[in-house]
């Protein structure tokens, strides 16, 4: 359902909540990138999350030279707090999450600011996005298919992004816009350390009626930082942030008669987290342990899950897990994680 919004000119059209934790080396780019492709009618609000290098010195300065950047300096809580203390300091129609090591490509920004003045007033916008996992070279564009622009009801949404290839456009913060009011209404839980940024975005989607996406990859993310944060960590980790994200969604989708659409996540979060453990060069025991315990999450809930929708490797992978159990989709992934060596 889209909504009337203010037109009038007195507020921002979109307001980016930037926080930044020492990033003296990325800060600029990341605000140039904004800078040169907004014009009028945006802000900038960045929340320094107790740095300790220069970024503090960095931020003044374009605060000083630029009147649509405020700073807000907090003590150190994590970018979870400080994204909340952002939401709430904006005065946009709309508002945007940017991290502080990544940016806008060149020309993208401004093809997202058109799209959203030709189509205002709904919930959450979507677009695509470029990674990176080593400096200057793009190792990933993440759109949605073609088949799949502008406005779409949640259930159809859900239908198409739940699916394992999608997934991540759903999760992230970066590659959104969200209408003011629903950005305000939805809370960060600050008790989950992964995973919190697509806990946030399922309560925003469960508050909307429809979602609007584009094919315009308009964000780059930059992968290979030491900030981002699931480098590094273990299969294990992973896998529990990703249980608590459903265990989350479960109760938001049945609330919405969307009770369906749960298995498809469950097997979307379970199959990726799969694909990390066969994309492992070196695998540990630790990381063994978490394919079995995924496996063993898949014999117990994987029965409803729909065949449909999900890669050849993946129907085989499900299809073995069912008639072979742990051992013979544990056998499967193996062989796909020693192939990709």
């Amino acid at each position: 359902m889209t909504i009337s919004v203010d037109y009038d000119g007195s507020r921002p059209l979109l307001s980016f909540v930037v926080p930044v934790y020492n990033s003296q080396s990325t800060i600029g780019r990341c605000l140039d990138s904004i800078i040169s492709q907004m014009g009028e009618s945006y802000e900038i609000i960045c929340v320094d999350d107790g740095s300790t290098d220069g970024t503090p010195a960095i931020l003044d300065t374009y605060s000083e030279q630029y009147g649509s950047i405020s700073v807000i300096r907090v003590d150190n809580n994590g970018p979870s707090a400080a994204r909340t203390r952002g939401i709430h300091s904006t005065t946009g129609r709309y508002i945007a999450f940017v991290d502080s090591d990544d940016y806008y490509a060149a020309e993208q920004l401004e093809r997202i600011v058109e799209e959203l003045r030709d189509n205002e007033g709904h919930a959450v916008y979507v677009f695509g996005y470029l990674e990176r996992d080593k400096p200057g070279k793009v190792t990933r564009k993440c759109q949605p298919s073609g088949s799949t622009e502008g406005a779409m009801l949640l259930a159809e949404f859900l239908d198409i992004y739940s699916r394992p290839e999608n997934i991540s456009l759903m999760n992230y913060l970066f590659n959104k816009v969200y209408r003011a009011d629903i950005a305000k209404s939805v809370d960060f839980d600050f008790s989950v350390s992964l995973g919190e940024d697509a806990l946030y975005n399922y309560k925003c989607y469960a508050s909307c009626g429809d979602v609007f996406v584009s094919r315009t990859a308009a964000y780059v993310y930059e992968n290979y930082s030491a900030s981002s944060l699931s480098r590094g960590k273990g299969l294990d980790y992973v896998w529990r942030a990703y249980r608590t994200i459903l265990e989350a969604i479960k109760p938001l989708l049945t609330g919405r008669g969307l009770g369906e659409r749960f298995w498809s996540l469950q097997r979307s979060y379970a199959i990726s987290a799969l694909h990390e453990y066969m994309r492992k060069r070196d695998s540990t025991g630790q990381d063994r342990r978490a394919a079995k315990e995924i496996l063993t999450y898949m014999c117990a809930e994987g029965r409803s899950w729909p065949l449909d929708g999900v890669g050849a490797f993946d129907a085989l992978l499900m299809r073995c897990v069912r008639m072979g159990g742990v051992p013979l989709g544990l056998l499967l992934c193996e062989a796909k994680r020693l192939l990709r060596r």
